[in-house]
Order: structure tokens, then C-alpha cells, then sequence
């Protein structure tokens, strides 16, 4: 699913949204999640929004900070 798809509730401008799909698919990527349906795209599309509410606008530094929060996340939870 697009990113666009998780906006309904957030206002962001062009340029934000453009940065965030930016993010959003390089963090995709790097997660190796090609399928479209796969629900891990869901987590990574709200940790995007999340970090961007916080006022980061460049993609890669959304992108960078999107995989650390999710590999912190990862590396906590019980197995």
C-alpha cells in the first residue's frame, strides 16, 4: 500500500508527503518487504508519519531514523 494510504489524518504539504513516500519506500527496501499486502509495510508507513509530525522533512534523514526506531524495536521485543 502507498503511504498516502495512512495520511487521512495528518495534514502535511506536497514537499512533506513527497520526502515521507521517500522514506517510506527506501525503508521498505531496506526491510526487503516487496509485497505490497505485507502488514510490516503498515508499521513502517506510521513510524514514517510518527517522525515526521516530529518536524524532520529530509527523506533520508525520515528513512535513517525510521530504521533505527524500527531495529531498536526489533532488537527489544521477546522473541
Amino acid at each position: 500500500m502507498p503511504l498516502t494510504t495512512y495520511l487521512k489524518e495528518s495534514a502535511f504539504d506536497r514537499p512533506t508527503i513527497e520526502a515521507m513516500t521517500q522514506a517510506y519506500y527506501a525503508a521498505c527496501w531496506s526491510f526487503d518487504i516487496g509485497d505490497r499486502n505485507n502488514p510490516s509495510r503498515e508499521i513502517i508507513a506510521r513510524k514514517v508519519i510518527e517522525i515526521a509530525e516530529t518536524g524532520v522533512r529530509d527523506p533520508k534523514r525520515l528513512w535513517a531514523l525510521t530504521l533505527r526506531a524500527l531495529n531498536r524495536a526489533r532488537s527489544t521485543s521477546p522473541p
